[in-house]
């Protein structure tokens, strides 16, 4: 007999949570394995470290590669691991210029909103093609039709919890309904990572 209802189900999956290089994981490596498969060394984000140092294809490539709009919506500061390891490759988190980089140059997310500054500011986004928003209300006036790049930068680093008040800034759900206003509108479908 089984003890829980799923356990009866016809298919199973097992899984372990340790990253490779110890028993408890960082959100880097952590992401890195939902994002392309692979176990990684603490800190590390979508590389085959171990291993010769490749870039992993990321959940977000591999649909770009399909023809689909992507996007990544966080709480957290931007290049924050969580978002960064599914839209750059990095030896270190903590190289948030570099990340930056990597999502203005090389994986080009239709979207990125999150908190601000470490490592990407507005002007560099502009330069880079995407319309930038930096709160709330310039969030919802946004015109998404005219608007195929959208870079949200809000406040600085991490978002404040809603309990506290956001005060100008966007919630998750805010920043989530527009990514989705935006990304929606290819025909081929999407890819969006909401990190909270």
């Amino acid at each position: 007999g089984t003890n829980l209802f799923f356990e009866g189900f016809p298919y199973q999956s097992r899984m372990t949570t340790h990253n490779a290089s110890w028993a408890v994981p960082d959100s880097a490596a952590a992401a890195t394995a939902i994002a392309t498969g692979w176990k990684v060394n603490s800190c590390v984000l979508s590389l085959a470290l171990p291993g010769d140092a490749s870039e992993l294809e990321t959940l977000l490539e591999h649909f770009k590669k399909l023809g689909k709009s992507t996007g990544l919506v966080t709480t957290s500061y931007l290049t924050d691991a969580t978002p960064a390891a599914f839209g750059a490759h990095d030896e270190s988190r903590y190289n948030y210029a570099l990340i930056a980089a990597d999502y203005l140059n090389q994986t080009r997310p239709n979207v990125l909103m999150g908190g601000g500054l470490t490592g990407l500011d507005a002007e560099t986004a502009a330069a880079a093609g995407y319309a930038v928003v930096t709160d709330r209300a310039s969030l919802v006036e946004l015109d998404v039709s005219l608007q195929p790049r959208v870079c949200g930068l809000f406040g600085w680093g991490y978002l404040p919890y809603e309990y506290d008040g956001l005060g100008a800034l966007p919630s998750l759900s805010d920043m989530t309904v527009k990514a989705l206003d935006v990304l929606r509108r290819d025909p081929d479908g999407f890819f969006l990572m909401v990190d909270g």
